[in-house]
């Protein structure tokens, strides 16, 4: 094998890593901020409910959609609805969203 090859496919190699290692941050960014967006939306929701005394500080997402604030939400990534039996507590002021399939 000569210099040149060799020069060859470590360029290659080094080409395909760095192409790889960016690929997977912008596609784990970009996760992040589709599930940042499905939250906020949910959060919203919950304190549009509560604020008109239809929620309390334990809600489901089942009873947003109930009561017409929100449409089922569908995870992105396993394209699976969010259980009815997803929770939103409030605790210190802070809406806490935790999903189940």
């Amino acid at each position: 094998m000569t210099n040149a090859r060799i020069i060859l496919w470590t360029l290659i190699i080094s080409l395909i890593l760095i192409l790889g290692f960016s690929y997977y941050k912008i596609n784990k960014e970009k996760h992040e901020e589709i599930y940042k967006v499905i939250n906020k939306k949910i959060i919203d929701r919950a304190k549009d409910c509560v604020h008109d005394d239809k929620c309390g500080a334990n809600m489901t997402l089942g009873e947003l959609i109930n009561n017409g604030y929100l449409d089922p939400i569908v995870d992105p990534d396993t394209k699976e609805y969010y259980n009815r039996a997803s929770t939103i507590k409030i605790e210190n002021g802070n809406y806490i969203f935790t999903p189940s399939y």
